[in-house]
């Protein structure tokens, strides 16, 4: 966001007074304007998410709400009105309109606009009308995204209305008049002699920034630009995407000065102290968490040691382990890094920064649960994100007999419950939160960290020659769209491949592949990679699968061998000679001319590895018109990030046996029916949930993302692979909120649609392993995994002897089974995934009143009986509170 300076211009500001901030760019010439400001002005005013949203950052959806009003310089304060606005899920936006009923205008004049440019992802186009009055309903423009509209009269008021699709609007920018200073009331000057400077050589204004040669020139409170230069052009750190911050182009510097126009970069404002400055932009505060990531989630540390050695300057984490800042000229991105990539500089802008009012500081938790001596780390956030200058935070206790803190450091002393204060100070503004402390003598649970994953099952299995794709930390998948001949793959279909799996939610409306396995690991994978150029192969419609097989080789020793950097270790992050994962998007529709092997599939070349030149394994095949199979978002990635699941190593868990209606979740499970979620076993055995695992009476709260494991040992193994009842929130929001919305496929389709309920869904998992199992008799089970020996699933979803259990009695048990509240089981009648099978309050459950659902009446699989039950006691918003007992 541009910043004016009193001293060198006329100073314009807008004060946003509730949940958003609009900022003013390019409002108007900092030089020469000598004594103009009695004549008619043309100014521009920017909405964007780079300096907030209008959005209702709460849980009730759809809503009518009125923002403002904002006040101005340049006219009266200005409210803006939302009908059926979007609650904010969707990232780096404005927000989001419901279709064919949203719309945002503005509810008081701004004088005389102009011209109007939107810039939104919807599938059809949005309508934009002007008038004289507030929400007008005349003078209509159908808007392409980015087209400008040019108003032939004076209007004053504008309406963005949403077509037959919602619309996620990323930016509204408006060009309006204004006469200041002429006595007419709408507007105000400054009446002292600071505008009459003439233009001066080497001057550098508000939307210039000076290079910093030294750290004698770094001042707290003013803003700067992160740049990089390669091949002989400049780049600046724009907004966060992942783990990184994107690269967006800039006008190269003259004489160490660089103007910028309209780029969409982000500037921080340095904070702190030498040695562990901070850094701010308009998202937040700058923190790393490891090397290779960044974010504005306080995760992690936020303080930065900077030395400058001109021109370069090191932004070191002051958590040495985390890298410093630098630009990664190949897959072009700012992110830390603990080698040595291309340096970065520091531009320093003429502008002081103008303050940003505190209005709130929330709590990273609302209520938590703690044991006698035991510890939990909280963190404060402040509205707005981008608040300057930095609030004080202190925290309290209001009996410190029952719980202690120290920095957001809670430690439980004694039974009972207490709140703990985070206070936030900017001057006179004083605002607090609060979060309930509950501490117990003896919790009667553990959280546990599996000691075994999915990369253990899959590095030990069955098969030899197996890989997949790691779980955690940061990969890079390698997208290859494919020309099969006779057909035809566009640059514009590229395009969308590359925002289907590494775009942001703006660009597709829903989530990307990345997005998605971001947001549902809790932070601990990030896939990020490339979409190569298209590679055209001789192979026709009529490819089989064992030509796939062979292109998927060819095709990745193409790409190695002309745009790979590093013989294509850049896609082996762990190192094993196989490249993590390798996607091929054919040019033909899926199933074309009755052809099976044009489908959505996952397969191994079975190859050996190649630590120096990593070679292609584990891969999947689909169609590019799988993004098209939504009409209700821009591009669908549904069917992508199941195949995803699939290149960690997860199982289709609906039922292959077509002689069977025998189901496992009613459909709704991201790798039953492509729609929700993943369960929470995979979730689990991935290595994104620690479960809490009871071990007597207990009352427990849990939100979506967290998982409880009811075993009959108390886990004593440790492991994911076992049997045992595992319970889960179900919420409409979050990652099932799209499904939940709207029902994948069409209306009548074979997909459920998620409901609406908040509740616990109880899963039971039967995921024993089968060690060294020769193929005949009965296997030997285990839940541990040890080198040198080959495993594999013991119990499947199928039920025939194709992808059933590799032994015949096993194959009535299930390794996943979704229990149903009530208890009937109509998943066994290919049932779909309905409200009524939630626990929600005042429901409970017991083995013995649910005994139907297992094979065994009442016990599990293995012969055990399960000695707990529980019922649900209430329900806070997406937070449910269970009370478990054990017999």
């Amino acid at each position: 966001m541009k910043s004016l300076k009193r001293s060198s211009s006329f100073l314009i500001a807008l004060v946003l007074t509730t949940v958003a901030t609009i900022a003013l760019s390019n409002l108007i010439s900092l030089r020469g304007y000598g004594g103009a400001f009695g004549e008619g002005q043309t100014y521009t005013m920017t909405l964007s998410a780079a300096t907030g949203t209008l959005t209702a950052n709460s849980s009730d959806g759809y809503k009518t709400a009125s923002y403002g009003p904002i006040d101005t310089a340049l006219g009266n304060p200005i409210a803006f009105a939302f009908t059926d606005g979007m609650k904010s899920t969707v990232s780096n936006t404005l927000g989001q309109l419901k279709a064919s009923s949203g719309n945002l205008y503005n509810a008081t004049p701004i004088t005389g606009i102009k011209s109007i440019t939107i810039n939104y992802a919807s599938g059809t186009n949005m309508m934009l009308y002007l008038g004289t009055s507030a929400n007008p309903s005349g003078n209509s423009s159908s808007l392409a995204t980015g087209t400008a509209a040019n108003s032939s009269g004076a209007y004053s008021y504008f309406k963005v209305a949403c077509g037959s699709k919602y619309s996620t609007i990323t930016g509204i920018i408006i060009q309006y008049s204004c006469t200041v200073g002429s006595g007419g009331g709408t507007g105000t000057s400054s009446s002292s002699d600071e505008g009459s400077s003439s233009d001066t050589s080497g001057e550098v204004g508000s939307s210039q920034y000076s290079l910093v040669t030294s750290a004698s020139q770094l001042t707290i409170g003013v803003s700067y630009l992160v740049v990089a230069s390669n091949s002989g052009a400049y780049y600046a750190a724009g907004i966060l995407s992942s783990a990184y911050l994107t690269s967006v182009t800039i006008p190269s510097p003259v004489s160490n000065i660089i103007t910028l126009g309209s780029e969409s970069v982000s500037t921080f404002v340095l904070g702190g102290t030498s040695g562990a400055y901070t850094l701010t932009s308009a998202e937040g505060q700058l923190s790393s968490s490891a090397a290779k990531n960044v974010n504005y989630s306080s995760s992690g540390s936020g303080t930065w040691a900077i030395t400058i050695s001109n021109p370069a300057a090191a932004i070191q984490n002051t958590t040495s382990s985390y890298g410093s800042i630098q630009y990664n000229s190949s897959s072009p991105h700012f992110t830390t890094y603990t080698s040595s990539l291309t340096a970065i500089s520091l531009y320093k802008s003429a502008a002081e920064v103008q303050p940003v009012a505190l209005t709130g500081v929330t709590i990273s938790k609302s209520s938590l649960s703690l044991s006698k001596d035991s510890t939990y780390t909280l963190t404060a956030s402040f509205s707005p994100a981008n608040v300057y200058p930095t609030p004080t935070l202190n925290w309290a206790t209001e009996n410190s007999g029952i719980a202690t803190v120290s920095n957001g450091v809670v430690t439980g002393k004694g039974e009972g419950t207490t709140n703990i204060v985070a206070t936030a100070t900017q001057g006179s503004t004083v605002v607090s939160s609060s979060c309930e402390v509950t501490v117990t003598l003896s919790p009667n649970y553990t959280v546990k960290t599996m000691a075994y994953d999915y990369r253990d099952y899959m590095d030990n299995n069955y098969y030899s020659n197996m890989d997949s794709m790691p779980t955690t930390g940061t990969v890079n998948l390698l997208v290859i769209p494919v020309q099969l001949a006779g057909t035809t793959m566009t640059e514009a279909t590229r395009s969308r491949i590359q925002k289907a799996y590494f775009g942001t939610e703006a660009e597709t409306g829903w989530h990307s592949v990345s997005s998605f396995y971001n947001e549902e690991s809790n932070g601990r994978l990030t896939i990020t990679g490339a979409v190569a150029p298209i590679y055209p192969t001789s192979y026709e419609t009529t490819i089989t699968e064992a030509q796939t097989t062979s292109l998927v080789t060819t095709a990745t020793n193409w790409y190695k061998t002309n745009y790979s950097v590093n013989s294509g270790r850049e896609f082996d992050a762990d190192s094993d000679g196989y490249i993590d994962g390798v996607v091929l998007i054919y040019s033909a529709p899926n199933n074309y001319e009755g052809n099976d092997n044009l489908w959505a599939y996952c397969y191994w070349t079975a190859v050996n590895e190649n630590v120096s030149s990593p070679v292609a394994n584990t891969y999947f095949w689909a169609s590019y018109d799988f993004m098209d199979e939504s009409a209700n978002c821009e591009i669908d990635a549904h069917t992508y990030i199941h195949e995803t699941g699939h290149l960690m190593g997860l199982d289709d868990y609906y039922n292959y046996d077509s002689a069977s209606t025998d189901g496992a979740a009613g459909g709704f499970n991201m790798q039953d029916f492509n729609v929700g979620e993943h369960d929470p076993y995979s979730r689990v055995a991935l290595g994104w949930i620690d479960p809490i695992v009871p071990t007597g009476n207990t009352t427990l709260t849990i939100a979506p993302g967290q998982a409880i494991i009811l075993s009959p040992n108390d886990l004593s193994s440790n492991s994911p692979f076992d049997e045992y009842l595992i319970l889960d929130v179900y919420s409409p929001m979050g990652l099932n909120e799209f499904d939940a919305t709207y029902e994948y496929g069409g209306s009548g389709s074979m997909y459920p649609k998620g409901p609406s309920t908040t509740g616990i869904r109880v899963w039971h998992v039967d995921a024993r392993l089968m060690k060294n199992y020769p193929g005949s008799g009965i296997p030997t089970l285990t839940t541990s995994i040890s080198p040198g020996n080959d495993y594999y699933h013991a119990m499947s979803n199928s039920t025939n002897s194709s992808y059933g259990s590799k032994y015949s009695g096993y194959r009535d048990y299930r390794l996943l089974h979704l229990l149903q509240c009530g208890g009937a089981n109509t998943y066994a009648e290919n049932g779909q995934f309905a409200a009524d099978d939630i626990w929600t309050a005042g429901d409970a459950f017991s083995m013995s009143s649910y005994a139907s659902f297992f094979v065994d009446s009442g016990k599990l699989n293995s012969g055990t009986a399960l000695p707990y039950s529980f019922s649900v006691t209430s329900i806070s918003g997406t937070n449910v509170t269970i009370s478990i007992s054990k017999n």
